[in-house]
């Protein structure tokens, strides 16, 4: 009897584990509970609310992986008879920009300042009067987020002071 008392409390966390392990997971949740069509709405409202984060430029992979798996999403929306499809890239969309916030929030850290003088580039609309030097700017911002991504911080922290002196002079 001793035994079984001692051994209990194990028992019963691993019986927790494992119902934590099989249980379904937040993201297979997330296009089930709410239809198609409002899953829909809310993700093309949180794409639009990451795109003015600029998490399109901090986390571009999985930004683009996202988007891709929206306008899929609505693509078999369209066709009644792929439900199972758009859940699939409903819950692959909603993953991918997971993933992009996530990676976009580590490269704000080493590149805030860069943000702030971007954001204020396309105030001052740089982007419409210098269109060419904007992009070519973005894709070296775009490049550093990769660099981010893959825990490369060096040459961001040697070049961040660039690229925001480049907005800057747009």
């Amino acid at each position: 009897m001793k035994m079984l008392a001692y051994k209990l409390p194990s028992l019963v966390t691993l019986l927790s584990l494992i119902s934590c392990i099989h249980g379904p997971s937040l993201q297979e949740t997330a296009a089930s509970d709410l239809d198609s069509k409002q899953e829909l709405i809310k993700l093309a409202s949180d794409i639009q609310e990451a795109r003015d984060a600029q998490v399109d430029l901090l986390a571009d992979d999985y930004f683009r992986n996202a988007v891709e798996a929206f306008k899929k999403a609505q693509t078999n929306e369209a066709s009644t008879q792929e439900v199972q499809e758009t859940k699939m890239n409903l819950t692959k969309c909603r993953a991918y920009l997971a993933k992009a916030n996530a990676s976009a929030k580590v490269a704000r850290s080493y590149l805030d300042d860069v943000i702030e003088a971007r954001k204020l580039a396309v105030a001052a609309k740089a982007n419409f009067h210098f269109p060419q030097e904007f992009s070519d700017i973005d894709f070296r911002l775009i490049r550093a987020g990769h660099q981010v991504e893959s825990f490369d911080y060096d040459p961001v922290i040697a070049h961040r002071i660039d690229i925001k002196v480049d907005y800057r002079r747009l």
